[in-house]
């Protein structure tokens, strides 16, 4: 069904002339207001993102900036053994505080928000870094079962575990036996000290093998750590 218009000033013969050219024009109109419209609605909606976008990029920069001087704040404490009875914690200081700040932060969202090239080097090197601890993680695990069992079942050392692991790992960690004696005597004054540390290298070289690749993991982690942190030195420097 069509719609005809009428108009006295429009003589019969034009008049269905003037219908096929009115509705012809209308509706062209419509579907030219009509795709006008669109491409200003997808025009205003770009630019809309494109804002948004530009202020979650300053955003990330800034929380990001912020984050690196955390770093680098946390690499500034001293390197000195955290003694620990658990292996994977038995890290120079700072590396340990620097480890502990990428627990606490959203690096996978950063990550994918970050377009400046020396944001994204250092993201690379957190990256990393976080697979180098995973790595010396499994290696500690190994070596923590190992070392526990021993020292419960063999030495009977179950009321002073965590004393003597922390002291294991001193000395795995190639701490000297006035070290350990300084730090542990007290604890392991329950027996005599200096055969305390003998039963310890004896555990250490009957495990010779799980702990060189614990030895191994763990430098490859310090020395991931020390890439991070020269990285950061020198995108400070450019900054």
């Amino acid at each position: 069904m069509s719609l005809d218009l009428y108009s006295p000033l429009i003589s019969s013969d034009n008049t269905a002339n003037f219908n096929v050219s009115f509705w012809a024009n209308l509706t062209s109109g419509l579907i030219s207001g009509l795709f006008t419209g669109i491409i200003v609605g997808l025009f205003l909606w770009w630019r809309q993102n494109r804002s948004q976008d530009s202020q979650e990029q300053k955003e990330v920069q800034k929380e990001f900036s912020v984050f690196i001087q955390k770093l680098n704040l946390g690499f500034s404490y001293s390197e000195e053994l955290v003694k620990s009875p658990y292996g994977h914690e038995s890290l120079p200081e700072n590396v340990r505080r620097v480890l502990d700040i990428l627990k606490e932060h959203p690096l996978l969202y950063w990550e994918a928000r970050l377009k400046k090239q020396y944001y994204k080097e250092i993201m690379s090197a957190i990256t990393s870094l976080k697979e180098e601890q995973m790595n010396f993680q499994k290696a500690s695990n190994k070596l923590d079962v190992k070392a526990i069992n021993t020292l419960v079942e063999d030495y009977n050392y179950a009321a002073f575990i965590k004393e003597g692991m922390s002291a294991f790992y001193c000395l795995v960690n190639e701490k000297d036996d006035s070290y350990l004696i300084n730090w542990f005597g007290f604890v392991l004054s329950f027996k005599n000290s200096p055969n305390d540390i003998n039963e310890l290298r004896e555990i250490r070289d009957r495990f010779s093998h799980l702990v060189d690749e614990y030895k191994n993991s763990r430098n490859s982690l310090i020395t991931s750590a020390n890439n991070l942190k020269s990285l950061i030195n020198s995108s400070n420097r450019s900054v």
